[in-house]
């Protein structure tokens, strides 16, 4: 079996944190644009990445941009590779299941936009996971 890596969700929240057994906890969930009582407006935001590798040892890429409405130029917030390591043994005809944190960043937002969430595999095609326009609540 060929090796893989895929990310196939991204939560955006305002917080995550972990209890005392290991669960994950997610605050303030945005299932579908964010919306802001002003703009300019500065928030911290959290991701929360669940993939599937059947790698041990993997690099991903993952960007995080905010597009304007107005003009449709963007702006970098994150780039980073990332590496992940696996540390059970990983079946080779199942997979192993992980997750990535990103935690408490922060974003300025001046007018309407759009926040751009991608990855790829180290020279890869980039692969949006989610885009959330981000507006003032009227």
């Amino acid at each position: 079996m060929k090796a893989s890596l895929q990310i196939n969700s991204v939560i955006v929240c305002d917080d995550i944190r972990k209890e005392d057994n290991g669960k994950a906890i997610f605050i303030g969930v945005y299932s579908g644009d964010i919306l802001v009582t002003k703009l300019p407006a500065v928030l911290k935001l959290c991701y929360w990445l669940s993939g599937e590798t059947t790698q041990i040892n993997s690099e991903f890429e993952v960007e995080i941009t905010l597009q304007k409405k107005s003009d449709g130029s963007s702006v970098e917030l994150f780039k980073n590779i990332i590496e992940n390591h696996i540390k059970d043994d990983v079946d080779p005809g199942k997979g192993k299941e992980f997750h990535i944190a990103l935690i408490d960043m922060p974003v300025s937002i001046e007018e309407d936009s759009i926040l751009v969430v991608r990855w790829r595999t180290i020279k890869g095609k980039w692969k949006v996971l989610t885009q959330k326009g981000v507006y003032m609540q009227t």
